[in-house]
């Protein structure tokens, strides 16, 4: 109701909450075949980044969920941050599991699912760290945690050398640093050292991988507009109302990231129904 006020007030454009609601609803009907596109082309790279936050349907948590390159998003409603929800998003038509690597955080979900190429975000097990010197600061902590950095600054430098001794030396420093008996006394550093050694060869993908991030700043980046979106609304009230803003963002996210101005490209989706034609494609131009 205030959108349509607002926009029969200042844009002059007479319209009712109820037409406003029949638009976003054939504007979905519209962006269905361009999302499925996205998602598509998606699951043919050569990595993707993953993420989820919470999001609420009409009072009730949900999560929304984002698959996510530099050259295209994909979001996605669900009542379960489950593992189904995951493997679905990264299983294509014919029941293929992406055969690329996912790059994460260290949630259970992405750790167990059997298959699965990982590189774990550095930059999440460093927050954790740092965690433990501003909470418990203490010469453990702190070493623990300089020494974590350093091994991950220079792997990222090591990871665009083709010295492979340079490689070996990280591997070699991230073992040392998790099997230090010393730093174990901390049972805060003990935790993260029994992560390092269950997750060492995940964590280290990168090294071999050129252009491989070695964390996930990308979903993280691109998870932001969502979040001030839930802030700013009251969300959604149904899982049509869901589905059309997942995918309003898919679209929009993905729009901006390929160059394509947002406007000209739906009213392009709308000219093509109304003509009997394919929908344009958003992809390819990156």
């Amino acid at each position: 109701h205030d959108t349509a006020r607002f926009l029969t007030e200042h844009a002059g454009v007479k319209v009712t909450a109820g037409g406003l609601t029949q638009l976003f609803a054939r504007l979905a009907v519209r962006l269905r075949p361009v999302v499925a596109e996205i998602k598509r082309a998606a699951l043919s790279l050569d990595y993707l980044h993953l993420d989820e936050t919470g999001w609420y349907q009409s009072g009730v948590l949900r999560w929304l969920w984002l698959v996510s390159h530099p050259s295209m998003s994909y979001f996605h409603v669900h009542e379960s941050r489950g593992r189904e929800v995951a493997r679905g998003l990264l299983t294509n038509e014919a029941d293929e599991l992406f055969a690329g690597i996912a790059v994460t955080d260290f949630y259970a979900v992405y750790r167990y699912m059997e298959g699965l190429d990982h590189q774990y975000c550095w930059p999440h097990l460093v927050r954790e760290a740092r965690k433990l010197v501003d909470i418990e600061g203490g010469p453990l902590t702190e070493r623990f945690l300089v020494t974590l950095v350093s091994i991950y600054h220079d792997g990222k430098r090591a990871q665009d050398s083709e010295d492979r001794g340079r490689r070996h030396g990280i591997r070699v420093r991230l073992g040392r640093l998790a099997a230090d008996k010393k730093l174990a006394v901390h049972p805060g550093v003990a935790r993260l050292q029994h992560r390092i050694r269950d997750l060492k060869r995940e964590m280290l993908t990168f090294l071999d991988i050129p252009g491989l991030p070695a964390d996930n700043n990308q979903a993280e980046r691109d998870l932001r507009y969502a979040v001030i979106l839930r802030k700013l609304s009251f969300q959604t009230r149904s899982d049509r109302g869901s589905r059309t803003m997942a995918d309003m963002l898919t679209v929009s996210q993905t729009a901006r990231k390929q160059d394509v101005p947002l406007a000209p490209f739906l009213a392009s989706l709308d000219d093509a129904r109304c003509r009997g034609r394919a929908p344009p494609g958003l992809l390819g131009t990156r």
